[in-house]
């Protein structure tokens, strides 16, 4: 199976503006994803002879928003479900994270448990709010 190009992917045309010395990506409605008016379309082929043979470079923000529009696309396409998964997978991961860091010098920075009454500068009965300090 072959893999789709990110122009594939992002459902994007090449093109250029002005000179023509960066190749961009259009989704075909007279402007680039970096917002700039297109001069000319060209095929995956004139495209390739630009990049390839003369040296011409790729648009870096046409590039970051084509990479954006194909992750957009390709979670729309997913079933909710795997969707919902993903972001509970992502979740667990960094909770994961954190409790490795526990005992770290990372994790020392939001106390998870009560400090002893010796080291708190208030004694405060547990579960009660903060106002409790000033009532």
């Amino acid at each position: 199976m072959q893999q789709m190009t990110l122009a594939e992917r992002a459902a994007v045309t090449y093109a250029t503006v002005g000179r023509g010395a960066r190749v961009h990506y259009s989704p075909s409605n007279d402007e680039t994803l970096c917002g700039r008016l297109v001069g000319e379309y060209l095929d995956v082929i004139d495209a390739s002879e630009l990049l390839d043979e003369k040296g011409h470079k790729m648009c870096a923000r046409c590039w970051q928003a084509a990479e954006r529009r194909a992750e957009a696309r390709r979670l729309a396409q997913q079933p909710e479900q795997d969707v919902v998964e993903v972001e509970l997978a992502e979740t667990v991961e960094a909770i994961e994270q954190a409790d490795a860091a526990e005992g770290t010098w990372r994790g020392g920075w939001i106390p998870s448990t009560l400090a002893p009454a010796d080291e708190v500068l208030f004694d405060v009965v547990p579960d009660v709010g903060q106002g409790a300090l000033f009532g």
